[in-house]
């Protein structure tokens, strides 16, 4: 651990904490829509289809502004764009607090989900940037512990609130992180190698000197220099048969992402637990609370770990984990839940379940995302990457309680396990190892080698 902080600034650090806070509030707005669900029901008596509408349709917003911000995150460059995405937080936060219909908390989650879609690749794609490669899994997981994070704190809330029903407070305190990630990003630089893609080569010497000391900076913009930033264009990244098989392992891996059913798990937690034979809606919270703190505690293990073990090896283990996880929670709702202790075994295949979900494509999809695209299509690489993921989460999300009543939790979760196990193949052929290489050798060894498909 000592190494880790040994060759860089606090500045550094600082830049990757504000980056972070990003990941909190994507955590934040994504969790704590789990617990207001269950009050906004008594509030306007929403019917299942507009339930799901409330939580799908942030999803829609993030696919939307993901899609639309390619081109802008390359522009613009990174930390404009999370500038941008503190306000816009700040506005669907205060929209949602203050909703006197469902029309208008419609909009507020619609708006929230454009910040989200933003942020959720703008954020990892900067730590990635800044980072050094021996590191770079720790630094910019640190991002996937902000999400986690912002999920377990968002769930805790909503438990306490839950006693008074207080779902409107529930949105009003995400206007905090908002704001720090405001102030934050005005103090913190640009990414350098944004500057190199840009032309401002000087402004990037500077920026490096802030963060490392002098000869790991001189070092570091040396590599940078040496790849070729130019040919961004979107048809450069369709057509070159490298750049766009690339694209399709970093979508694919995205849509497993989303097909495991981990986001219908914690937004319908407390739905489930009811099935399960927990009937209370506070304690429900709770113990979705305790698998918010769960997916925590195992990104801070993913992230101490991937360094060393490396991307693949983390992916086929978790995916292993989360595919026997399902089995078994799919066999206990086939036979029907009777006992209490069926209803235990549930809570500890889904805390096994997390698990693996946490230490493959749950905190890894963001990482591996951020290092495979060479610099000059990254930001349009990613947009895409990300803006699939969202639309896989939009379909999970808006299917699952459907898929719940008509088919029913042992048929749904059947469906998850088997595209776990469909992933498990598709990261043994196709995902190549990325750690400790930095983003410039990353760049020259998919350029040159012919991979995968």
């Amino acid at each position: 651990m000592q190494k880790l902080f040994l060759n860089v600034k606090k500045y550094f650090l600082l830049s990757v904490i504000v980056a972070a806070s990003a990941g909190f509030l994507f955590g934040f707005d994504t969790g704590n829509i789990a617990g207001a669900l269950i009050f906004i029901t008594h509030t306007f008596h929403t019917s299942t289809f507009q339930n799901e509408s409330i939580v799908s349709i942030t999803i829609l917003g993030a696919f939307l502004s993901a899609i639309a911000s390619g081109k802008a995150v390359d522009y613009y460059g990174r930390r404009t764009l999370l500038m941008f995405a503190a306000f816009v937080y700040m506005a669907g936060a205060l929209l949602g607090a203050f909703s006197e219909s469902v029309s208008e908390l419609l909009w507020a989650r619609f708006i929230l989900g454009l910040a989200i879609g933003i942020s959720a690749y703008t954020a990892p794609l900067y730590i990635s940037e800044i980072s050094p490669a021996r590191f770079r899994g720790f630094f910019v997981l640190l991002n996937g512990l902000a999400i986690t994070g912002g999920e377990a704190i968002a769930y805790l809330l909503d438990y306490h609130l839950s006693f008074h029903q207080d779902w409107r407070n529930m949105f009003f305190l995400g206007v905090i992180p908002a704001i720090t990630l405001a102030v934050g990003t005005y103090f913190t630089p640009c990414s350098p190698r944004w500057l190199v893609m840009t032309g401002k080569i000087n402004a990037a010497k500077k920026v490096l000197a802030r963060f490392y000391n002098v000869f790991n900076a001189a070092h570091e913009l040396q590599k940078i220099q040496a790849i070729d930033p130019s040919g961004g264009a979107f048809s450069t990244l369709i057509n070159n048969s490298t750049y766009r098989k690339l694209l399709i392992i970093g979508i694919t891996l995205g849509i497993f992402q989303q097909f495991f059913g981990i986001n219908a798990v914690m937004y319908y937690g407390p739905f489930i637990f009811q099935k399960a034979g927990f009937h209370s809606a506070s304690s429900d919270i709770l113990l979705t609370f305790y698998m918010g703190l769960i997916n925590m505690l195992m990104t801070i293990v993913t992230g101490l770990t991937v360094d060393r073990f490396g991307r693949r090896t983390l992916l086929m283990i978790g995916s292993t984990l989360a595919a026997l996880s399902l089995i078994i929670l799919s066999s206990l709702f086939h036979v029907g839940i009777h006992h209490a202790w069926q209803g235990t075994v549930i809570l500890v295949a889904m805390i096994t379940y997390i698990v693996g979900y946490c230490i493959s494509v749950g905190s890894l999809f963001w990482l591996i995302i951020s290092e495979i695209f060479p610099l000059s299509v990254r930001g349009q690489a990613m947009s895409i990457a990300t803006a699939i993921q969202w639309l896989a989460n939009f379909v999970v999300s808006l299917s699952f309680l459907s898929l719940l009543n008509t088919v029913g939790a042992s048929i749904t979760f059947g469906m998850y396990a088997v595209i776990c196990c469909i992933s498990i193949i598709f990261t043994y052929c196709w995902i190549p190892e990325t750690k400790q290489r930095s983003l410039e050798e990353i760049e020259k060894e998919n350029i040159s080698r012919l991979y995968f498909i």
